[in-house]
C-alpha cells in the first residue's frame, strides 16, 4: 500500500539536486557523513531513546529511506526496516555500514549523557538533521516523564509532515536565466600526514561565550562567521606561510543556508558552498585579512550571483543528454566532478550553524550542541560551529595527525581575551 502524505502518495523520493552527487562521492576516506550531539543534563537511557527514535517515523519520512540505484539517477525509498539506537563510536563521521544498519542512511548513538545523529549528506543538510535531532531529544525527554511545551520551535510527533518539508527546493528557486560557473582559484593546499584511511579523525572541541565573540565581531563591524573566516585564515598563514612557495591563497569553504534568503520550509538540502578567498600571506594581522573576507562575502552572496549558482547545478538535471544517460555512465562523470569542484578547491570548510533555539520547558534538560562537519582527503579541516544558551562550540573535525593549526587558531582566541574551554579525543595518540 502506497504511503499518503497529506493525500499525496509518497513512498519514494527524488534526491534534491544537491543531494545526487553524494552517492558517487562516497568511499572510506569521504564517508560524506556529518554530525550532530545535544548533551542533556541527565543520562541517556538507550531503551527509551529506541522508543522515541522509532516515533520519529511518521514525522519524518524522508529520514527513513534508502538510496536505491535507478537506471537514470539514484532515489530514496521508504525504509521499512526498524533503525537501531547505537552506543557512540569513537571514530567519528566514519562511512555507514548499510547493510549492519539496515540500509538506513543515518544512525543514532548515545554515550552517558550525549545523544548524537550521524546523517549522510544525500538525506538532508545541517538545518534538516538539527530539527531531527531536537525533535528525536524533545521526544525522548517527553517519554522519560518531563512536561514540555514546544512554543512552535520543535517539531513533535503529533504533527503530519508537510509537503512543504519534503519539496526540492532548489527547483522552486532556479530560473531559466543563462549561467555559468564561478571558477574558483586553487588554493594552498595543507598536506600534513594523514591518520590512516578508515580508522577514525581527530576531534578538538572549544567553547566559549558566544556573546563575547559577537562583541569582537561587531567592534569589527563583521559578522560572526567572517570574522571567525578571518581567524582561521589567519591562523593558516601563522602556521603554513613559511611552506606557501608558490601559492599563498587561501580559501575557505563555507555552505550557505539558503533558506536565510528564500522561503522555504524544506527539510532537505537547500545549501550552496561558497568561498572566501585571501591572498596575502605577508600581512598577517586581521584588519588586514577582514576586508578581504567580507569582500568575498559581499560579492558572493548577493541573491543573483546565489541564483545563479543554483542554476548553474541544476544544468545537469536540465541536459536532456545527461537525464537519458545511464547511472553507470554518470557515476564516474559525478565523481570526477566532485573532485574538481570539491575538497581541491579548500583551504579548510568552516560552517556556522547558528544559534539553536529550544522551548523553555525542554531547554532547562539540556547543556550545549555539537556539530562536526564531514571533511574528505583533499581537505584536511572541517570546522563546524554551534551555539545554544551563550555557549558557542566550535569543533575542528581533522584527518591530519598535526594539531598546530587548531591550536594556533586556539592560542589566537585566548589572545583575544576570550576564555576557551578545550576538549580534544587525542586521536594522534591511538591510531
Amino acid at each position: 500500500m502506497k504511503k499518503k502524505i497529506n493525500g499525496i502518495n509518497q513512498d519514494w523520493y527524488r534526491l534534491d539536486n544537491a543531494a545526487k552527487i553524494y552517492p558517487a562521492m562516497v568511499s572510506r576516506r569521504n564517508s560524506c557523513v556529518f554530525r550532530f550531539a545535544i548533551n542533556l543534563k541527565e543520562e541517556v537511557d538507550p531503551y527509551v531513546l529506541q522508543r522515541a527514535l522509532l516515533d520519529m517515523r511518521n514525522r519524518f519520512p524522508a529520514m527513513f529511506v534508502r538510496v536505491r540505484h535507478g537506471v537514470f539517477w539514484y532515489y530514496l525509498e521508504e525504509n521499512k526496516k526498524m533503525p537501531r539506537v547505537r552506543p557512540e563510536d569513537s571514530r567519528i563521521n566514519k562511512a555507514i555500514d548499510y547493510y549492519s544498519n539496515n540500509y538506513f542512511r543515518f544512525t543514532v548513538f548515545y554515550y552517558e549523557n550525549r545523544i548524537s545523529l550521524e546523517v549522510f549528506h544525500s538525506l538532508t543538510d545541517g538545518t534538516g538533521a538539527v530539527t531531527f535531532l531536537k525533535a528525536l531529544a524533545y521526544r525522548y525527554l517527553e517519554l522519560k516523564g518531563h512536561k514540555l511545551e514546544s512554543e512552535g520551535l520543535v517539531l513533535t510527533v503529533d504533527q503530519d509532515p508537510s509537503i512543504e518539508e519534503l519539496e526540492d527546493s532548489f527547483f522552486k528557486y532556479a530560473t531559466m536565466n543563462p549561467h555559468k560557473r564561478f571558477v574558483v582559484p586553487t588554493p594552498f593546499s595543507i598536506r600534513d600526514a594523514r591518520f590512516p584511511s578508515g580508522q577514525g579523525r581527530g576531534v578538538i572541541n572549544a567553547r566559549l561565550d558566544s556573546a563575547a565573540l559577537y562583541a569582537l565581531a561587531k567592534k569589527h563591524d563583521a559578522t560572526v562567521t567572517e570574522y571567525l573566516s578571518a581567524l582561521l585564515t589567519q591562523a593558516v598563514y601563522q602556521v603554513y606561510g613559511d611552506k606557501m612557495i608558490k601559492n599563498d591563497r587561501v580559501n575557505i569553504c563555507i555552505p550557505i543556508n539558503l533558506r536565510r534568503l528564500f522561503p522555504s520550509d524544506s527539510l532537505r538540502n537547500f545549501t550552496l558552498f561558497f568561498h572566501t578567498t585571501v591572498t596575502d600571506k605577508n600581512h598577517l594581522e586581521i584588519a588586514d585579512i577582514l576586508p578581504q573576507v567580507k569582500k568575498s562575502f559581499s560579492e558572493g552572496l548577493t541573491k543573483e550571483s546565489i541564483i545563479e549558482n543554483i542554476n548553474v547545478n541544476m544544468q545537469a538535471e536540465r541536459n536532456m543528454a545527461m537525464r537519458l544517460t545511464p547511472l553507470f555512465l554518470k557515476k564516474p562523470a559525478m565523481t570526477i566532478a566532485g573532485t574538481m569542484y570539491g575538497g581541491r578547491l579548500n583551504t579548510l570548510t568552516m560552517s556556522n550553524i547558528g544559534i539553536v533555539q529550544l522551548p523553555k520547558s525542554m531547554a532547562e534538560h539540556v547543556q550545549d550542541f555539537e556539530f562536526n562537519l564531514s571533511n574528505d582527503i583533499n581537505c584536511a579541516y572541517g570546522i563546524g560551529v554551534i551555539t545554544f544558551n551563550n555557549v558557542m562550540t566550535i569543533s575542528i573535525l581533522r584527518e591530519v595527525r598535526d594539531t598546530l593549526l587548531p591550536m594556533q587558531f586556539l592560542r589566537n582566541l585566548v589572545n583575544l581575551g576570550l576564555a576557551v574551554e578545550v576538549e580534544s579525543n587525542y586521536w594522534e595518540e591511538v591510531a
